[in-house]
């Protein structure tokens, strides 16, 4: 939780729509539906039995009202989280295509509970594999206790092991991993 999912989703979302694509971001928590986005659905307020369905209707309401290109499926917690393992209902109901992972690699521990470690990236990025059964397309760096230097060796580590687009999206913007979405996009043509 609170690590950059929303913004990045956001950012992704800006990028295309400079690039003259439609997208739409589906929000899935709270801050979505107080910042205005029109379509999606706040997942702690719901009945988990509801959960994928309303995932499902937000994307059928942005389908008919945009028709976008892109729809961005914001996070939720992880799905390695032992309190918030909201995104494994995002995966099974958004069908989705390709995955991003938004990861701190200075944070020692999950955000609010410091008995929890930070999971192996490694790790969440096989089970999202395994349960899409799709790939993991790019990486966001949360820049958190990170100077310059930690930011470049992170990224040059997470190519490495993943060989993906890395970008720490405040500073250097997300149009490497718009590149890779695109990418994607104009594979299932």
């Amino acid at each position: 939780s609170a690590i950059g999912k929303r913004t990045l989703a956001v950012l992704l979302v800006e990028e295309l729509k400079k690039r003259r694509r439609t997208a739409d971001m589906i929000f899935t928590g709270q801050t979505g539906w107080l910042q205005g986005w029109p379509h999606g659905v706040v997942l702690d307020a719901m009945i988990n039995d509801f959960v994928s369905g309303g995932i499902e209707g937000a994307i059928l309401d942005s389908w008919n009202d945009l028709q976008p290109e892109f729809m961005i499926l914001e996070g939720q917690g992880s799905l390695v989280h032992p309190f918030f393992p909201g995104g494994f209902e995002i995966l099974a109901a958004g069908q989705v295509q390709g995955f991003l992972l938004v990861d701190a690699p200075k944070r020692p521990h999950l955000d609010g509970f410091p008995g929890y470690p930070m999971p192996n990236p490694q790790r969440v990025v096989r089970i999202a594999e395994m349960l899409t059964e799709k790939k993991l397309i790019g990486v966001g760096i949360n820049r958190e206790n990170m100077n310059t230097s930690d930011i470049t060796q992170a990224k040059n580590q997470y190519q490495k092991i993943f060989k993906v687009p890395v970008a720490e999206p405040l500073s250097e913007g997300v149009s490497l991993l718009v590149d890779a979405l695109e990418a994607l996009s104009y594979g299932k043509k």
